[in-house]
């Protein structure tokens, strides 16, 4: 019984750090200067706006759990974010949520980073399936 519940409690304590690990490590892959590469938006008007190199449109997500929002060299807004394991809608391809403390923005955004490039999508149910995705300059 009691090898039992030392298994049982080994195991939960595995699975516990993993998923702090996966977040944390996200984190850190996250942590830069990213400006915006192409936004996607399924039933939109402007299905897909893609975005020169330099156009300045930038995010800034510190280790810290501060991000900025900026134009060029502006600062537009300056809060936090947060990264959560979330299944809103079913699973999609990752099961991390970025949200942030900005009133106009509400519906968390699933976060990846592919091949280099920040990727924010909104949940697979929401009528829209948009999209949005940064290059890293820093």
């Amino acid at each position: 019984m009691r090898n039992t519940f030392l298994i049982i409690l080994f195991t939960v304590t595995l699975f516990s750090c993993n998923k702090d690990n996966g977040l944390e490590n996200l984190r850190n892959q996250v942590a830069g200067k990213w400006e915006i590469e192409k936004r996607v938006c399924g039933l939109c008007m402007t299905p897909l706006t893609i975005y020169p190199e330099g156009n300045g449109n930038i995010i800034v997500l510190l280790i810290d759990g501060t991000f900025e929002r900026r134009l060029h060299d502006s600062l537009i807004f300056k809060g936090k974010f947060f990264l959560n394991k979330s299944n809103e809608c079913g699973k999609p391809d990752s099961d991390i949520s970025l949200s942030t403390n900005e009133s106009s923005i509400t519906t968390p955004l699933f976060v990846q980073i592919v091949a280099g490039k920040l990727q924010l999508n909104t949940p697979s149910c929401y009528a829209d399936g948009a999209g949005t995705t940064y290059r890293r300059i820093q």
